[in-house]
């Protein structure tokens, strides 16, 4: 009974030392950080999804339904006030509302890769830092106001 108990402390005793050792060897852990890593950490805002309303002619023609995920700097967004998402929303409703080149009544390939660019050069020029860094499109949909019938009701 008496080896075991002495057993049993000299195993804690050990654990102890070593784990006491270890951290005065090793004082920020035993992995190293990459400061590199630290700065260039991203996250990912996926703010809700927002309907934009197609006009042309003077009339409402449809909506268009969209969903985007931003990968952002989280130093850079971490230095602003207020939080960043508004000002994501924002940008994303007016470039595809002011969207000139991009026509979503006819049916067609439209040049998405150019919509995400501008989008994120829009919310970097007005926040003054490099901040977004990708738009992702999860969702964009081009809903009609009136459905359109098939060519056999006609």
């Amino acid at each position: 009974m008496i080896k075991l108990t002495l057993a049993g402390i000299w195993v804690c005793s050990v654990a102890l030392a070593c784990a006491y050792a270890s951290a005065g060897i090793w004082p920020n852990g035993f992995f190293k950080t990459d400061p590199l890593a630290e700065t260039s950490k991203r996250e990912v805002f996926k703010p809700g999804q927002i309907a934009v309303p197609v006009i042309a002619d003077g009339l409402l023609k449809g909506h268009v339904i969209a969903r985007f995920a931003f990968t952002v700097k989280s130093k850079e967004a971490g230095q602003f006030p207020v939080p960043i998402d508004g000002f994501l929303i924002d940008e994303a409703f007016r470039s595809i509302y002011g969207a000139k080149d991009i026509n979503f009544t006819h049916l067609k390939r439209q040049d998405l890769t150019a919509l995400a660019k501008t989008i994120a050069a829009n919310v970097n020029a007005r926040l003054g830092l490099p901040v977004v860094e990708e738009v992702l499109i999860q969702e964009l949909t081009y809903m009609p106001k009136e459905p359109r019938r098939a060519a056999a009701d006609k």
